[in-house]
C-alpha cells in the first residue's frame, strides 16, 4: 500500500492501490451477502426449521460469544500473517452459513447443532476479520488520512446494508428463503475470493 499523506482527494489514491481496490470490492460483495442472510436466516430458522423462541435467543447470543476468544487472533496473526488471517476470516464469516439451508435435511437435535455451529463460526469469522483489518489499516494508512479512509469505508460498509437487506427480502419472497441463503453464502465467499489475487494474503504486520 502506498497512499501518500499529501495526495489530493481520497478516492483516486484508493483506486490506484491494488489492495484497497480488492478490499473495496470484496467488502461490498460480502456485505451484500451478509445482509441477504441477515434477513433470510432468522426467517428460515423459524418458518422452515421450526426453531422456538429459546433457540433464537441462543442463536443471537452465539453471534457475540466468539468475541471472548479474541486472544486467539494474536496467535493466528503471528503464525499466518494478518493478511491471510483477514482473508480466512472473510471466508469463515459467510461459508458456515451454508449449514442453515442444509439443516432443512437434518432431523431432531442435529438441526439445532447445525444452526448453532453456523452462528458461532460466522461470529468467529467477523471477530477475526474486524481485528485483522483494523491492525492492517493502523500500519499502512498515514495518520493524516486515517479519518478520511475510515469514513470512505464506513460509507461502503453501511451504505450497502439497506440494499442488501432489501435484496434479501425480495429474494426470499420470490425464490424462497433457502435459495436466498445459498445466494448470500455464494456472494460472501465470492467476496473473500476476490482478495486472493491481491498482495493482501501475504501481508504481515511489522515486528
Amino acid at each position: 500500500m502506498n497512499i501518500g499523506a499529501g495526495s489530493r482527494g481520497l478516492v483516486p489514491p484508493l483506486l490506484r492501490d491494488q489492495v484497497f481496490r480488492r478490499y473495496w470490492g470484496a467488502s461490498t460483495v460480502s456485505m451484500f451477502g451478509d445482509q441477504v442472510s441477515s434477513v433470510a436466516l432468522p426467517l428460515t430458522a423459524v418458518l422452515v426449521l421450526h426453531a422456538d423462541a429459546a433457540a433464537m435467543g441462543y442463536l443471537t447470543a452465539l453471534q457475540w460469544l466468539p468475541s471472548l476468544l479474541s486472544g486467539l487472533h494474536k496467535r493466528l496473526t503471528a503464525r499466518l500473517g494478518a493478511g491471510l488471517v483477514y482473508v480466512a476470516g472473510c471466508l469463515v464469516f459467510t461459508g458456515p452459513l451454508a449449514l442453515v439451508p442444509l439443516a432443512a435435511r437434518a432431523h431432531g437435535g442435529t438441526v439445532l447443532v447445525m444452526l448453532f455451529a453456523a452462528e458461532f463460526l460466522s461470529g468467529f469469522g467477523v471477530m477475526v476479520l474486524d481485528i485483522s483489518i483494523a491492525a492492517i489499516f493502523a500500519v499502512v494508512i498515514p495518520d493524516t488520512m486515517r479519518s478520511r479512509v475510515s469514513g470512505a469505508f464506513q460509507a461502503i460498509n453501511y451504505g450497502t446494508r439497506p440494499a442488501g437487506a432489501l435484496l434479501g427480502g425480495l429474494l426470499g419472497g420470490a425464490a424462497g428463503l433457502q435459495v436466498a441463503l445459498w445466494i448470500a453464502v455464494a456472494g460472501g465467499v465470492a467476496g473473500a475470493l476476490l482478495l486472493l489475487p491481491s498482495p493482501l494474503p501475504r501481508f504481515r504486520l511489522p515486528q
